[in-house]
């Protein structure tokens, strides 16, 4: 395995309500440091947007708690960096410690430049899909303006460069280059400067990836073969993987890993490492399909079943890290990534949060061990009043790991019973 070169941040959430209405605390930050999850750092609302900048920090729109900004510096999180409103806000990494965001508000563009933010550059349809290209510079694409694309140099956004079709894949190679799937499956390679002729077409399927050093893979839907762009045209097929596809998006998954290498998931959890010119043999089944490349050939991802978390060192999987609430991971550069907040998960993956999660506090009341043991529902590894308080907020709540789900709100005075039951039986048990 690795030795620990940076930090990894994971978020847990803790929330409370009233028999009035859901009142949202707070959702914490923790790091892993190579070896393990370290102690808190910060609270932030549940719903902030986190990215990774690509030289192991990484920014943080604090949506809800006035739309405020911090930088997490590698080791903690700063000062307040400037407010961009309460809707959301696309967030984009350049690659250089450097950053692009798009205020929900206003659509206006803001450069992050490692410090402080700049002045608004331009303004773009809300819905536009603005890309890094690693090296300081950005594409946008801006969707319901007809279709534009247009270049940020790393001061200021250029001239119109060509536009394409509305459901097209933008994926930047690591490189100051870029490659575009557009709907119709035609694919084009963005130099630096300008769009290439036609390279090749494939089957639609959002399945395109750049692995950060100017290659990229592409799996074609319709038969699930892979093909290798080598930074000037597309290869032979490398191997087909599965076709499932899933509320209209491919099931299986490809990754760049930063250093020219990819790892790819199929359906069924099977995991293959593709090492610059062709697919490995199958490395392992990891659950989840949320696979992060950290920038430096590693990887993180988090088993949809469990919440359990592991470590690709470039070779193997490594054993189980600590299971947390599901969450998004944001890889940020160098091996280092952080996680968003997700939602609790009940003992036995029932699938709902119900008077069992409740018994499962009881039970464990005052364990304490690794995040995520029975029990320890806002992940700060001990069972305590605050693990009730996240059950109760989310009582009722009926989920599928992985796959998206659905949320049943109990009636509030349900809520309420439920709780004041458990405060008895809590105060019996310390007594």
């Amino acid at each position: 395995m690795r030795t620990a070169k940076g930090t990894v941040i994971l978020a847990a959430i803790v929330m409370c309500c009233t028999s009035a209405s859901w009142a949202l605390v707070e959702a914490q930050t923790y790091y892993f440091d190579g070896t393990s999850w370290g102690p808190p750092l910060g609270a932030f609302d549940p719903y902030s947007r986190l990215v990774g900048l690509g030289n192991g920090t990484g920014l943080i729109h604090d949506v809800y708690h006035g739309g405020q900004t911090y930088l997490f510096n590698g080791t903690s999180w700063g000062s307040a960096l400037g407010a961009f409103g309460s809707s959301y806000s696309q967030l984009v990494s350049l690659g250089d410690g450097t950053g692009l965001l798009q205020a929900g508000d206003n659509n206006q563009t803001y450069l992050f430049n490692g410090t402080s933010w700049g002045g608004p550059l331009g303004e773009f349809d809300a819905y536009s899909q603005i890309t890094g290209l690693g090296n300081g510079t950005g594409l946008l694409h801006d969707v319901y303006h007809g279709g534009q694309t247009y270049l940020f140099n790393g001061t200021s956004w250029g001239s119109a460069l060509g536009a394409f079709g509305s459901y097209s894949q933008l994926a930047g190679l690591g490189n100051g280059t870029a490659l575009l799937h557009e709907s119709d499956g035609q694919t084009y390679l963005f130099d630096g400067t300008s769009w290439g002729d036609p390279l090749g077409a494939f089957s639609a399927g959002f399945n395109l990836a750049g692995l950060g050093n100017g290659t990229a893979l592409i799996r074609d839907a319709s038969d699930g073969q892979t093909y290798l762009f080598d930074g000037t045209s597309w290869g032979g097929p490398l191997g087909a993987f599965d076709t499932i596809m899933f509320n209209g998006g491919p099931s299986t998954q490809i990754i760049g890993l930063g250093n020219g290498t990819g790892l790819l998931q199929e359906w069924d959890g099977q995991t293959y490492l593709f090492d610059g010119t062709s697919w490995g043999a199958a490395l392992g089944d990891v659950g989840g399909r949320n696979l992060v490349g950290l920038g430096d050939g590693t990887a993180l991802t988090q088993d949809a079943s469990d919440g359990q978390t592991y470590l690709f060192d470039g070779t193997s999987w490594g054993g189980a890290l600590g299971a947390w609430i599901y969450s998004d991971i944001v890889g940020l550069g160098d091996g280092t990534a952080l996680i968003q907040p997700g939602r609790p998960r009940g003992p036995g993956d029932d699938g709902v949060i119900s008077a069992d999660d409740y018994g499962s506090v009881q039970l464990n009341f005052g364990n304490t061990g690794d995040p995520g043991i029975p029990g320890d529902y806002n992940g700060d590894g001990m069972v305590s009043a605050d693990d009730y308080a996240v059950v109760q907020a989310y009582f009722g709540y009926m989920y599928t790991w992985g796959l998206g789900g659905e949320t049943t709100v109990p009636e509030p005075g349900t809520i309420t019973l439920v709780a004041l039951g458990m405060v008895a039986v809590l105060r019996k048990r310390r007594g």
